[in-house]
């Protein structure tokens, strides 16, 4: 009995065993004998986020992809599944990059120098070259600094000879604007590849690569079936994702006649290619655009790709495999994985590119690199810092090997093609509705790199109230620009408020205004500086205003000296939610005022101290605290706080809320809802509360003993500046609506000078 239990046993596993074994031919032969099967994924912006609900389909339903081509955001999809060959990998790794990012090219605030800091406070981002061939521009809204930095973090700066050792061999194609024909990217960096086939014309700067310059692949082959056919695939699977040709009559406007003429080419195009794949998804996409780059939107194109392979399942039957034969395809794919991580320990440091700049600035600002383990990070937030050169429009970097055998970084610097003269602008207007409207206009010409460490010198156009042509020569004593000297010479026509005789007046004339400061740069969070400063200027009141006519004219000369602490470490320019902006500065002038009648008054050690300092810490997600302090004193200068920054609902020049001494606490709350995201990207309301106390008022003989009050504002950060519009009261004052738009950020106390007040005998 018990032999034939046993005989049983034995037959049965050697059953089980032949079946398992029958199975794994059957397997090893459907794997062998199937077709090619080639993947085509089209661009299409953010629509491409759909491409990965794709593959999340083919996947379930074990269809295997053997080659994969891509156009622009194709690529970006189809490179990175062609390296990772695993789509929650991919997934993920595309939900990771910072859209936001990839569309602007500043980095972080944190890593920004200080004197960067304060060049983005005031002037958009925007800039003209000029050199001895005339005015350019940049060739693009953005560089790319940002996207290749990400694609390079995701691809691990993979580098293959041939794209086909990936482990599914893969092209992209972009366009050759030179030869004007297609150019397969087949070989180099990944990363670049990916960015070169996604330089969308006017948005991302293109890509010069062996003798060609390279933008986005779909202005000639937005579904390249034919390149997939040409790798050896024997079926096709082509997923579109472009958008489809809006409606239009004969009332449309040029601008949408150009465009709908534009993608009617490119339409065409893609329905001569799609004619040559066997399988064409386009999932239903209505609701989303090629700008939808925001996590919500993305993950119902995920979803929608997924359902539209699933509701063509049965198309796909004659190319599915068994799980078995699956599960094998997929980790012989995932044994040809590349390891994409590199131990980096530098122990050399090589540039090129360079043609306008100087090595060894870059190389002392550098070599902290070397000689220890670096991650990736590490090398992408140094080359955000080389980039505040304003010299370059892109840096990469790889490692190399010397002959010694040692390791080193080799950053490859793109410098910009509009230098070396730039042209920046800034513009601020703002009004309270009474009878000051202020404007101003700056044009700015730098010429950067004048020497071997780095002098910059800068000229300023600025108009207004007034004009104003400035010069400054900013020199670095070291080459980590740590100290430094700066001398500045300005001259121009100026407004005036003065008070005489306890009235605000108002003069204008020629300015003449010199100095010579030096200073320390702490880090990137602060600066200390000191020096001297001059000023002559020769003033009237307006021949249709003149309220004294004994004081009609005034000529006056002011010199002093003037130490200055700067510090900033906001998050971000104007909606913070952690940091300390502050501005700490004192100074000690004279004054020689002469009036018609050889009148005089002199004041000599006139003393002027000022604090502003704002602090932000978070509340919740979409608060954020903010306090602001104003301090001030002088001897023998009024400060107003008349400002609807300040004391809201008093004019600019208002003595009632003037004094000597003043201190004004504003905290508040900066609200960034969700429902206002959505409809103003980079939005927020400011809700402030303010009490402050003034000494000393020449026209208040009893003080008050407190000015209280509150604002509401909506502010919208623009790329060209700050829309800030909203209303206000402070006790004794009155309702004040305001609207600016610009580059200020914060608003101190204004100094009015006074001339005979009571405060000195004229001579």
């Amino acid at each position: 009995m018990k032999y034939h239990i046993l005989k049983n046993i034995i037959l049965s596993v050697v059953y089980s065993f032949f079946c398992l074994f029958a199975l794994h031919l059957q397997a090893e032969n459907q794997t062998a004998s199937r077709p090619g099967i080639g993947l085509v994924l089209s661009g299409g912006g953010a629509l491409g986020f759909t491409h990965i609900g794709a593959l999340q389909a083919l996947e379930a339903l074990h269809v295997p992809v053997d080659y994969v081509t891509g156009t622009s955001m194709g690529s970006i999809v189809g490179g990175l599944y062609a390296a990772k060959v695993d789509v929650p990998a991919l997934e993920k790794a595309v939900m990771e990059i910072n859209w936001d990012k990839v569309f602007d090219d500043s980095a972080e605030r944190q890593l920004l120098s200080f004197r960067e800091k304060q060049r983005q406070l005031n002037f958009a981002q925007f800039e003209v070259g000029f050199s001895k061939k005339g005015f350019s521009t940049p060739a693009a809204i953005v560089g790319g600094q940002n996207l290749i930095i990400q694609l390079e973090r995701l691809t691990g700066g993979l580098q293959l000879d041939d794209f086909n050792a990936l482990p599914i061999p893969f092209k992209a194609v972009a366009v050759d604007l030179k030869s004007a024909k297609q150019y397969i990217l087949e070989k180099g960096n990944l990363a670049m590849a990916m960015r070169a086939s996604m330089a969308v014309p006017s948005v991302f700067a293109p890509i010069a690569m062996n003798g060609a310059l390279l933008v986005d692949g779909g202005l000639l082959n937005n579904m390249p079936v034919q390149l997939v056919k040409d790798m050896g695939a024997d079926l096709v699977i082509a997923i579109n994702v472009s958008s489809k040709p809006s409606d239009i009559d004969a009332s449309a406007s040029l601008l949408k006649l150009a465009q709908q003429s534009t993608e009617v080419v490119l339409i065409q195009n893609m329905l001569v290619s799609m004619k040559k794949a066997d399988i064409v998804i386009a999932p239903d996409l209505e609701g989303h655009t090629s700008l939808d780059f925001d996590a919500k939107h993305a993950q119902d194109m995920i979803k929608r790709g997924y359902q539209a392979v699933m509701d063509k399942a049965v198309l796909f039957k004659g190319m599915a495999l068994s799980p078995a034969a699956y599960a094998r395809h997929k980790q012989q794919q995932k044994q040809r994985i590349i390891s994409q991580e590199k131990v980096i320990n530098p122990q050399f440091i090589r540039f090129q590119g360079i043609t306008r700049g100087n090595e060894n600035l870059l190389y002392e600002r550098s070599k902290d690199l070397l000689q220890r383990t670096l991650s990736r990070g590490e090398i992408e937030n140094k080359i955000k810092q080389l980039n505040q050169i304003n010299e370059f429009e892109r840096i990469t970097y790889d490692t190399l090997e010397n002959e010694q055998g040692e390791t080193g970084l080799l950053f490859d610097i793109r410098e910009k093609s509009w230098g070396p003269n730039y042209l920046r602008f800034g513009a601020s207007v703002s009004s309270a509705f009474d009878d000051r409207t202020l404007f101003n206009l700056v044009l700015r010409h730098e010429r950067l790199s004048l020497n071997a460490l780095g002098g910059e010198w800068i000229n300023e156009l600025s108009f207004g109230r007034g004009y104003q042509i400035s010069t400054k020569l900013y020199q670095p004593l070291d080459y980590q620009d740590r100290f430094f000297v700066e001398p500045t010479l300005a001259f121009g026509r100026n407004f005036q408020d003065v008070i005489i005789n306890q009235q605000a007046l108002e003069y204008r004339g020629p300015t003449v205004a010199g100095g010579l400061k030096s200073g320390i740069n702490f880090s990137n969070w602060g600066r200390l500086s000191t020096g001297a400063f001059y000023q002559a200027s020769n003033l009237k009141q307006p021949e249709n205003s003149v309220v004294l006519p004994e004081y009609y004219r005034i000529k006056s000369t002011e010199a002093g000296l003037r130490l200055l602490f700067e510090y900033d470490t906001l998050d971000q320019r104007l909606f913070s939610r952690h940091g300390l902006l502050m501005n700490l500065m004192g100074e000690v002038s004279s004054f020689d005022f002469k009036l018609p009648g050889e009148r005089h008054e002199k004041l000599k050690n006139n003393r002027l101290f000022t604090l502003y300092a704002r602090y932000v810490t978070p509340l919740a997600k979409a608060h954020t605290l903010i306090t602001d302090i104003n301090l001030g004193t002088s001897s023998d200068t009024l400060l107003s706080m008349g400002h609807y920054r300040l004391l809201t609902g008093y004019a600019e020049n208002d003595l009632r809320v003037s004094g000597a001494d003043v201190a004004l606490l504003r905290m508040g709350d900066m609200y960034r809802p969700q429902w206002l995201q959505n409809a103003l990207s980079n939005s927020g309301l400011e809700i402030m509360f303010h009490g402050g106390k003034i000494w000393d008022n020449p026209i208040r003989e009893q003080q008050k003993n407190l000015y209280y009050g509150g604002s509401i504002a909506l502010l919208w950060d623009t790329p060209m500046g700050i829309l800030r519009m909203g209303s206000g009261y402070s006790n004794g004052g009155e309702l004040q609506y305001f609207l600016s738009f610009g580059h200020i950020i914060e608003y101190r106390a204004r100094s009015l000078r006074r001339v005979f007040s009571g405060q000195a005998n004229p001579q």
